[in-house]
């Protein structure tokens, strides 16, 4: 189990810590595929299954696929079902089948016998090797920025493995897969609408988050910040922060709406405080902590944990 360094409850600060963190790494992914992060979680899981049986220990994955540690030929990628995305993803079939024509259309995914795969040279693309880069560096700083906060793997760090690189990057997949669904199926909302309410409430507390005394002020469960003192954002902002065409993400705050989820005040919108305390929400933001301890877990396992500067 992942260590409070002061024995204190610090799992609003992890929700809030880990919420951003999964929002950066599937905007960093949208980026470098020039698509949206609804889309990239669909790219994602897809990966995920491809590849799930040859990355289930650390032998396997270590091994060289191809003259390319950790990546694994096309004919060894295990070919996954539109139906079986959207099941895992808790998506509408027919949504989730509009982003893998996207993604198909776009060179990013071919369909195969048995269903759909993320071809090697997709995930080999120079885009989004610069996002794993990327991705590994702000890896390094989340794990970091959480021990300096006083939350910690750093006991069940092992020696890393040859893999590591793309361990870690396995790793973040699968935690803003699992964070973006569990989420969704404890609310009854898709995984897009979860990245949209989650980007609104992290707008709204953002000033909270990047201010280390404020965030260690604020880091119980029980402290939600009063309505008064969250900062809206505009649509404009939400769409432009995850890479959203503008009338996707004004339809999804108008059923968040409808749901009592968010609301509208002068300057934009806020998730208010009321929202923030229900059962239904609470329970998400447990499994978020949840997720995110285990996450760390994960990257200790895989020889990333905290280290305290000299």
């Amino acid at each position: 189990m992942v260590e409070d360094l002061h024995g204190v409850d610090r799992r609003r600060l992890l929700s809030r810590l880990g919420g951003e963190y999964q929002l950066d790494a599937a905007r960093r992914v949208a980026r470098s595929m020039s698509r949206d992060v609804a889309t990239v979680l669909v790219f994602l899981e897809i990966s995920r299954a491809n590849v799930a049986a040859l990355t289930a220990s650390r032998e396997t994955v270590a091994e060289p696929h191809a003259g390319v540690p950790g990546v694994p030929p096309d004919h060894l990628r295990e070919p996954v079902s539109v139906y079986m995305v959207a099941r895992n993803l808790s998506m509408p079939y027919e949504t989730a089948r509009r982003h893998v024509r996207k993604l198909t259309q776009a060179g990013l995914c071919e369909t195969v016998a048995g269903g759909v795969i993320i071809p090697a040279r997709a995930i080999l693309d120079p885009g989004l090797m610069t996002a794993a880069a990327e991705t590994w560096a702000a890896t390094v700083a989340f794990v970091q920025t959480a021990g300096r906060l006083g939350v910690s793997a750093a006991g069940l760090r092992q020696p890393p493995s040859p893999d590591q690189f793309r361990q870690v990057n396995r790793a973040v997949s699968a935690y803003c897969l699992e964070t973006a669904c569990h989420m969704a199926r404890v609310m009854d909302l898709d995984p897009g609408s979860v990245l949209i309410l989650r980007a609104v409430n992290l707008a709204n507390v953002r000033h909270v988050t990047q201010d280390p005394d404020a965030t260690l002020a604020h880091a119980a469960l029980a402290d939600i910040l009063p309505d008064a003192e969250r900062r809206p954002i505009s649509v404009y902002g939400l769409a432009k922060y995850l890479l959203l065409p503008y009338e996707t993400v004004r339809r999804s705050l108008l059923q968040l709406e409808a749901k009592g989820l968010v609301r509208r005040e002068a300057g934009g919108l806020i998730v208010p405080a009321e929202v923030v305390a229900r059962p239904a929400v609470v329970a998400g933001v447990m499994e978020l902590v949840a997720n995110t301890e285990a996450f760390l877990a994960d990257l200790a396992a895989a020889g990333l944990a905290y280290q305290p500067e000299v």
